[in-house]
């Protein structure tokens, strides 16, 4: 009995997906005969907004993007002023930490990209130790 009704979920489930999936092929071939039609026909459906959605979605990337660049150039001030400097940056003490705990593994093999992962994680981890975040399996500075 129970075999049956796991059958019939599955069954149903997969109905769905090919539902979806078929909803999804007819609106993208309804835009792009919206993009070689030279007015759209009367009696046609009103096209999916899938411009709409790839245009926010550039919008998100981008506004992320330049939020992650900004969150890392601030750690960057913060981690590599000197000492010297008449004004305390706050988090200093947090940037070294974050500094001596994080370790230089290349993963890729690019050099690049290794160093933005790099300070990458060495940003996160100073962000963490702001707001007072504790790893228990990240190696503590001594």
């Amino acid at each position: 009995m129970a075999r049956r009704v796991a059958v019939k979920q599955h069954s149903r489930l997969a109905t769905v997906v090919v539902r979806r999936l078929a909803h999804r092929l007819r609106c993208a071939q309804r835009a792009a005969r919206c993009h070689f039609d030279a007015e759209p026909r009367p009696d046609s459906p009103a096209p999916c907004r899938s411009e709409d959605d790839l245009n926010r979605l550039r919008i998100l990337i981008i506004v992320l993007g330049a939020w992650m660049v900004a969150a890392l150039a601030l750690y960057e001030v913060a981690a590599k002023a000197p000492a010297e400097v008449a004004v305390a940056w706050p988090g200093r003490r947090a940037a070294g930490r974050a500094e001596a705990e994080t370790r230089w593994r290349p993963p890729t093999g690019l050099l690049p990209i290794d160093k933005l992962l790099h300070e990458g994680e060495e940003a996160a981890r100073f962000y963490a130790a702001l707001a007072g975040f504790r790893s228990p399996g990240l190696p503590q500075a001594r």
